[in-house]
């Protein structure tokens, strides 16, 4: 017969022995996370293999070299050795405009807008040219938006005389007007970041100006920002594909003498992982003289030092579906070479 002593001592006991089993299992749990945190960390699993959904792409085609010659390269990274790099990276389809029966009409109303309200002639099935009061030429394409406006600014002797031109600030507000007439102000200009250079008219040609006071142009560049974290680069070192020549005039309207305009945003939401070579790989196309240099500010210089290597995204202003990710050196003396990082057997043959 189960007395009251004897069913409080089993009670007891029950309570006590499940305790300690949970107890038993807390610790068992945290001791299994523990134990696979240590394993991933010493032994970590493999990343999904790259998803390559858009097939072998064009193969990244740089501009001709200008700076030509053998080099000899060191390398002298603050670390000493080049970095680790992914195994795998995005690769970004650019935004493309659809042509349509109205492409024509809606870059009359955007060129309109701007002052160009002459009569277009017709350069190319896709590219027309507008005049306005002041001389100036916009060459538009009608589908990608692109446009190159142009004046006989470096023969104009009141841009010599005049002397006056605006700040940075108000320099960068005459060019952001613009690009909101013509309806082309990116939606992430936010992001963008700008340079500007003080350039002086000699004989008819632009030359560095050293100070603001001895400047007759001021060139703005408009550079996007970081795409996943890494810069986008262009053919041209500190030369962007939206940039303007402002002058001094009292008018705003009249104090943009050029510009030129090419952007392709990154489709963010079209994208697939490539894998890329690796940062060795790399170095070794640059010293074998395979990789694209620009920036070189005394091209006698053969002995190159490079000081930082990373990864960006290359683009250009010729025909391009994609943001490719490339290989960046930079050096001493203005040194800068890029290396296409995309594992070449995802590449298609280059074509001639």
């Amino acid at each position: 017969m189960l007395t009251l002593s004897r069913a409080t001592t089993l009670t007891r006991a029950v309570l006590r022995w499940g305790a300690i089993a949970i107890v038993a299992l807390i610790a068992l749990n945290i001791l299994f996370k523990v134990g696979g945190a240590i394993k991933n960390s010493l032994f970590p699993p493999p990343p999904p293999a790259p998803t390559v959904a858009f097939g072998k792409l064009p193969t990244l085609k740089f501009p001709q070299n200008t700076i030509t010659g053998e080099f000899s390269y060191t390398l002298e990274t603050v670390s000493g050795i080049l970095p680790v790099t992914p195994l795998q990276i995005n690769v970004y389809k650019t935004v493309q405009n659809q042509p349509g029966l109205l492409s024509l009409q809606k870059a009359r109303d955007r060129v309109s807008k701007a002052g160009f309200t002459k009569q277009e002639k017709q350069i190319s099935s896709r590219v027309y040219q507008w005049t306005d009061d002041f001389g100036r030429t916009i060459s538009f394409d009608i589908i990608s938006n692109d446009f190159d406006l142009t004046s006989n600014f470096l023969q104009d002797q009141k841009i010599l005389t005049t002397k006056n031109l605006p700040n940075q600030e108000k320099a960068k507000a005459i060019t952001t007007k613009l690009l909101e007439r013509l309806d082309l102000l990116p939606k992430e200009f936010a992001d963008f970041s700008f340079r500007e250079s003080l350039l002086a008219i000699k004989n008819n040609n632009l030359m560095p100006a050293t100070s603001r006071s001895q400047a007759d142009i001021v060139r703005l560049d408009f550079f996007p920002g970081l795409l996943d974290d890494k810069p986008i680069v262009y053919p041209q070192k500190n030369q962007a594909l939206i940039n303007f020549l402002v002058a001094g005039n009292a008018d705003d309207a009249k104090t943009i003498v050029e510009a030129h305009y090419f952007y392709r945003a990154p489709d963010l939401k079209n994208s697939t992982t490539y894998p890329i070579k690796t940062a060795d790989q790399a170095w070794q196309e640059l010293t074998n003289n395979q990789g694209f240099i620009t920036g070189l500010d005394n091209k006698n210089i053969k002995a190159i030092t490079v000081r930082n290597v990373y990864l960006g995204y290359y683009s250009s202003s010729q025909t391009q579906d994609f943001y490719y990710p490339i290989f960046v050196f930079e050096g001493d003396n203005g040194f800068l070479g890029y290396v296409s990082a995309i594992d070449p057997a995802w590449l298609e043959e280059p074509t001639q």
